[in-house]
């Protein structure tokens, strides 16, 4: 067999142009992805070399393996792909955390909550807020209030949503039609032991919780 002779000069610096050209084509590719991804161009300076040169850098290198000359579909979904999960990870990192949403409630406020069934309203006391919810599997979304139902129910409840026709507050004598029924609705279901002090007599006075003139008590 022939003596093996290495690339003459000229075939070496062929080589080199065509791999420049082919690296030059693999990073137009990924920085035209970066556009599509960020069209604000809100990327700092950094962050975008580091998305640009990590995806070049990984399809280069397999092209360059598998000794071709050109990128295929494959290597453009990589890019695609790639680039968004990189580029949308520097974009998160950019934004502030938003500030938690503003309640209704507080811990151990007394509210009244829709449970359905054929009582529907249910009371109880606000236990924990902004819990995690666990049918969430990014983990991100929030349960506005945990809530422990009066006696003889007992039981803790999630508060989905932090809107009126879901949780309000207790509502000791209403004023409004229907009102009686939130009345009936927030009574004590076990009866007091009749043992128990009252904590007022005739004659003292008290407030008690009626609705205000919005939907956002």
């Amino acid at each position: 067999s022939p003596p093996f002779r290495p690339p003459s000069g000229g075939a070496r610096h062929r080589a080199l142009m065509a791999g420049k050209s082919l690296r030059r084509r693999v990073e137009d590719a990924v920085a035209e992805a970066i556009a599509d991804h960020d069209p604000n161009q809100r990327l700092p300076g950094r962050d975008y070399e580091d998305v640009l040169y990590d995806v070049a850098d990984k399809i280069f290198s397999t092209i360059t393996e598998e000794n071709r000359d050109a990128l295929d579909d494959e290597d453009m979904a990589y890019i695609a792909r790639k680039t968004r999960k990189l580029v949308a990870a520097a974009l998160d990192a950019l934004d502030p955390p938003a500030p938690p949403p503003k309640l209704r409630y507080a811990m151990f406020d007394r509210v009244v909550c829709n449970v359905g069934g054929e009582r529907r309203w249910a009371p109880g006391t606000v236990m924990s807020v902004l819990e995690d919810d666990p049918d969430d599997v990014t983990g991100q979304a929030k349960l506005p209030y945990v809530v422990k139902m009066d006696p003889p129910n007992g039981r803790l409840i999630s508060v989905p949503k932090d809107v009126y026709d879901v949780c309000r507050s207790e509502v000791c004598f209403g004023q409004r039609a229907g009102a009686l029924w939130f009345t009936l609705f927030c009574l004590p279901q076990q009866p007091a032991k009749k043992s128990a002090a009252r904590r007022f007599s005739v004659g003292d006075r008290v407030a008690c919780a009626v609705e205000d003139e919005s939907n956002d008590y």
